[in-house]
Formats: C-alpha cells, sequence, structure tokens
C-alpha cells in the first residue's frame, strides 16, 4: 500500500487498490497510480491504459498479479480494446 516507501502520505494509500481490485478480478484497472518521487513538489500521475498488453511489468509486480494469468483472464471476459 505505500509502495514500500518511508514517509508515503496516508491518503495515497487507496491508490493501490484502484489497479489491483479490477484486476483481481479480471478486468481492466480504472487508474494504475505513479506515486511522485518527490511529495512536496510534484504531483502523482494517473494513467489510465487502453490495452491490457500495455500495462507495464511494474504493476503487475506491485499488485503480485501474474501478467499471464491476467491476460488470460481479461481477454476472455472480452475486456480488450478492439483497435
Amino acid at each position: 500500500m505505500t509502495f514500500d516507501r518511508q514517509k508515503f502520505p496516508v491518503y495515497c494509500a487507496h491508490e493501490m487498490f484502484m489497479a489491483l481490485l479490477p484486476m483481481e478480478a479480471g478486468l481492466m484497472p480504472f487508474a494504475v497510480v505513479e506515486p511522485s518521487s518527490d511529495f512536496e513538489h510534484e504531483p502523482c500521475r494517473f494513467i489510465l491504459y487502453k490495452r491490457p498488453d500495455a500495462i507495464p511489468e511494474k504493476v503487475f509486480e506491485q499488485t503480485s498479479i501474474g501478467k499471464q494469468d491476467f491476460l488470460r483472464n481479461v481477454s476472455s471476459k472480452g475486456n480488450r480494446d478492439s483497435s
């Protein structure tokens, strides 16, 4: 929940779940949040992915969801961008 970082703002703790919960259900994440490296001067980034294969490996590592399993599940539910 804290992306293994000290002094991680409590209000950011929910961000991991915006990706984790949908992905556990085999759905595309609502948003993937990239926390700022400097919370006092930089904002966090919210990233929206259209295609499951565009989600970077680090997201799967952070959520402990296997990439291949996720890609198989999301495609079996028809949850893909057709373009």
